[in-house]
């Protein structure tokens, strides 16, 4: 998400622990990135990351994402199969996928699906506002603030304080696998990501949402080249049967989350990803 190498910076002494290299690159607006034309997004980062592989002499990796990463994920996977071993039975972890409002029971996100492009266009600007000056327990309450720009913000140490069942709560649950290094460095983590350029956000709103740039387009606009998850997972099952290729899919829920409703959701019937 925003800011993804510096999200996920604590997460480096727990990779080097388990041997395990973890890449994080930045998407287009995020970081020292241009920002680039929404409808050029997906295909730019699914490119970018195969050409990083290449540099880096990386032939084959597991996906992780989280959130509107999803949609990233699957869309390089489904146009680069090759990133996968074939000999292996490769491996793609999600946590807390994003789903589009009319999947879900969330009368707050249907109602910033209604939200033409030309206020979503401006979503980093409300998300620097939230986050400099009204502050991050007020934005949360704050409707737009709250539907968008926290799914596409990472939260502070601040507003993980107002959550009763916080883990700060339980040291033992905190001191596991570096939780309190990760949670003691947001503050300076939100404050690096702020200084070096956020205007991303507003691209992933519009993305996430699948609202084509203009102030008065149609909704008509999918992800990539494959719309919504039900349309690409026949798709990427018989891609991956070509390749030879099988993908292992594991998916984590929140206990709760408020974007996409309670318990018993309606959303993509689809029970796993998996192709023999």
């Amino acid at each position: 998400m925003v800011g993804s190498r510096l999200v996920h910076v604590a997460k480096d002494e727990i990779a080097k622990k388990h041997k395990v290299r973890i890449l994080n690159p930045d998407r287009p607006g995020f970081g020292g990135t241009d920002g680039i034309e929404v409808e050029q997004v997906m295909e730019t980062w699914r490119e970018t990351i195969v050409a990083l592989l290449k540099h880096l002499r990386i032939s084959y990796v597991s996906v992780g994402c989280h959130s509107g990463g999803t949609i990233f994920a699957l869309d390089l996977l489904l146009h680069h199969p090759e990133v996968m071993d074939p000999n292996k039975k490769a491996f793609l972890a999600i946590g807390a996928p994003w789903i589009l409002p009319s999947h879900t029971s969330s009368t707050m996100m249907a109602a910033v699906q209604s939200l033409p492009s030309g206020i979503l266009k401006h979503t980093d600007k409300v998300a620097r506002l939230i986050n400099n000056h009204i502050g991050p327990t007020v934005g949360f309450c704050f409707w737009l603030g709250s539907a968008v720009v926290a799914k596409v913000t990472p939260k502070t140490s601040r507003e993980r304080l107002t959550k009763a069942d916080s883990k700060e709560s339980n040291p033992a649950e905190m001191e596991r696998e570096g939780a309190k290094l990760e949670d003691d460095l947001w503050p300076k983590i939100i404050q690096r990501i702020y200084a070096e350029g956020v205007q991303g956000i507003s691209s992933d709103a519009l993305l996430f949402l699948q609202k084509p740039k203009g102030t008065n387009a149609q909704s008509n606009s999918g992800w990539g080249d494959w719309g919504d998850y039900d349309a690409l997972v026949p798709r990427l099952a018989e891609t991956l049967r070509a390749s030879g290729r099988r993908l292992l899919v594991e998916v984590f829920y929140a206990e709760d989350d408020a974007l996409i409703g309670g318990g018993g959701t309606k959303g993509p019937q689809v029970s796993c990803f998996l192709a023999t």
